[in-house]
């Protein structure tokens, strides 16, 4: 009798280079299909459809093609209207059974954030495989950095990093090692793979692990590295400094649609990297020089979780190498 096909389900959690690999796994599609190795374009809504997403900022309306299977998660929290979890699903796994493949990737950062409930029906669609659950995880100031950044290019936050740490000291730590029990009671601890993110030094060190992870050559694919460019990469100092003012601005004109939607497209002018955005840039970096962080805050995320991170997420992951 065949051992069952085997299912490596990357979930994230945000912040720690899922968009790069997604976008590198969609791009890739051809080649890994070739190889024996499915990324399912089902679970990501068709370029022709468009949802409406429950998300932290509201209601969302997700048109296109995702390069993430997002739409499996965030179907098992009721987070999609008009589409079930048992619709999405069935439709992955009609796309699985009709491929004759040794290996299927799922990816999204949602699926960190699943209750035990909607984990168990994760392993209730995937009954008939081999689960492997794969999670990155990066150095609470690496990531924190990254949460800050994200909430300023997405227009949510206006002060300096330095405020924003000292606001979120209860939430330094991304609660890993809780997401990590939840898929351990499920999926058992064997099948779970912590990798430290922060160990890859090179550019798409992250895409060659999983590659190997998944049992194939990176050597293979080092012509569509050439071609890949980096996903949701981090504006400049000069540019979240920028964004940070446009913010204080937008906050301090209320909540007018009409207003808000024309701070939105500013923030995506000045995140364009067009030459008179990087001049607005620089220009506004010559008004202030001061750094985005300073040793101090580097001290402070440090002190604050320095206890749980090397207690808890580094012993588990020695206890997975040792």
């Amino acid at each position: 009798m065949s051992s069952p096909t085997p299912v490596f389900l990357h979930i994230g959690p945000p912040k720690t280079g899922s968009s790069s690999l997604q976008s590198f796994f969609s791009q890739a599609q051809p080649e890994l299909l070739k190889q024996g190795i499915l990324y399912p374009q089902t679970g990501r809504p068709p370029a022709h459809k468009s949802y409406w997403v429950q998300r932290p900022e509201g209601k969302v309306k997700i048109t296109g093609t995702m390069t993430s299977h997002q739409f499996l998660a965030w179907t098992l929290m009721a987070e999609v209207e008009g589409l079930t979890a048992d619709v999405c699903w069935s439709q992955v796994l009609d796309e699985i059974q009709n491929s004759a493949v040794r290996g299927i990737i799922l990816s999204g950062e949602a699926f960190a954030r699943l209750p035990l409930d909607a984990i168990e029906r994760v392993r209730f669609y995937l009954k008939n495989y081999s689960v492997k659950i794969i999670l990155y995880f990066r150095h609470p100031f690496a990531l924190t950095l990254s949460r800050y950044t994200q909430n300023v290019k997405m227009g949510r936050y206006d002060k300096p990093f330095s405020c924003f740490i000292r606001e979120l000291s209860d939430e330094l730590l991304y609660p890993y090692t809780r997401v990590l029990e939840r898929w351990e009671q499920v999926f058992g601890r064997e099948n779970i793979e912590v990798k430290e993110l922060d160990s890859f030094a090179q550019k798409f060190d992250l895409e060659r692990d999983f590659l190997t992870t998944v049992g194939l050559n990176p050597q293979d694919f080092e012509y569509l590295f050439q071609k890949h460019g980096i996903a949701n990469r981090s504006p400049s100092p000069e540019v979240i400094r920028l964004l940070c003012t446009i913010n204080k601005i937008e906050h301090s004109c209320g909540d007018s649609p009409r207003f808000q939607a024309r701070f939105q497209r500013l923030r995506g002018f000045v995140q364009s990297r067009s030459k008179l955005a990087l001049i607005l840039a620089r220009l506004s970096g010559t008004l202030s020089s001061q750094p985005l962080y300073s040793e101090q805050d580097c001290h402070f995320i440090t002190e604050a979780v320095a206890d749980v991170y090397n207690r808890h997420l580094q012993q588990y992951v020695k206890s997975k190498s040792g």
